[in-house]
């Protein structure tokens, strides 16, 4: 009984990680924008420590992220811990580092108990520009190819599944003086057509709103936004703490709660809170 238990668990652990294989596309046009817009981490550091709690999630608990780079500033690898000091996430870079190019990652996660490796490759062309993603997960394998403008930013992108099939087809319009793409997804395998609008470079305000929904500092990060909860639209602001570099080592986000009985008047209520210890080479 035990182990009829016990396989099922592992064949359960193994049906959730497919489903976010193929559910969850690694190929989106959004993420391989996000990636040609990483994070900015200033002064070269070697290794950079960082612990996260989410007020709303106390039962998450801190978590722990270390991250190392080399010297042209890339991700060289990543971990990620749980508040019991269990290893949940890692990333492996192998970089191209004379371009600045990642060749192959190999992403290893936790499961439901189980441990699942996810690998990537991939090509570029003459330009630089990512145009193939060969993903290999399980038992399971995708090709990914896609066509760029003249930027470097894919227009198309078509995945194939194991067996050489297509099952999603995606197109994307860009308004660079807005910060604006929309892509529209054709998704194969379920029969579905929809599309989505988001930011090319996240990290940028939004052109097309003018209304002060989102807010950035000197330094270039996010300090306050709006989003759609539970009650209707809430306001979120942020404070940081910056050392010699310029990077923030104190990132807290707080929610701004109306006062009942009150003219406009609104107190503030702490949502989540990130510090990071940074190692830089001399």
């Amino acid at each position: 009984m035990v182990l009829y238990f016990d396989n099922m668990k592992k064949m359960f652990a193994l049906s959730a990680a497919i489903f976010l294989f193929t559910h969850l596309s690694a190929q989106d046009i959004g993420l391989v924008l996000m990636s040609k817009f990483p994070p900015a981490i200033k002064g070269n550091p070697v290794m950079v420590t960082g612990f996260h709690y989410n007020k709303l999630r106390p039962e998450a608990g801190v978590t722990k992220t270390l991250s190392w780079y080399n010297t042209a500033g890339m991700l060289v690898k990543t971990e990620q811990y749980e508040k019991d000091g269990l290893l949940s996430y890692q990333k492996e870079c192998i970089n191209d580092t004379i371009n600045n190019r990642v060749l192959h990652d190999i992403v290893t996660f936790q499961s439901h108990g189980e441990i699942f490796t996810d690998t990537n490759f991939y090509t570029y062309d003459s330009k630089g520009f990512l145009v193939r993603q060969v993903e290999k997960f399980s038992d399971s394998s995708r090709i990914t190819e896609y066509t760029n403008d003249d930027k470097g930013f894919p227009v198309k992108s078509l995945a194939y599944d194991t067996k050489g099939r297509l099952y999603e087809k995606e197109t994307a319009k860009y308004d660079y003086d807005k910060n604006v793409v929309k892509v529209n997804v054709h998704a194969y395998r379920i029969k579905k057509k929809y599309s989505r609008e988001h930011k090319i470079d996240r990290s940028k305000p939004n052109g097309k709103r003018n209304d002060n929904r989102e807010k950035f500092n000197e330094q270039g990060d996010r300090i306050a936004y709006e989003s759609l909860g539970r009650h209707g639209r809430i306001t979120k602001v942020a404070e940081y703490v910056y050392d010699q570099n310029g990077n923030w080592v104190s990132m807290k986000w707080y929610i701004l709660v109306p006062l009942p009985n009150t003219l406009g008047k609104e107190t503030r209520e702490l949502e989540s809170e990130s510090t990071r210890e940074f190692i830089y080479r001399d």
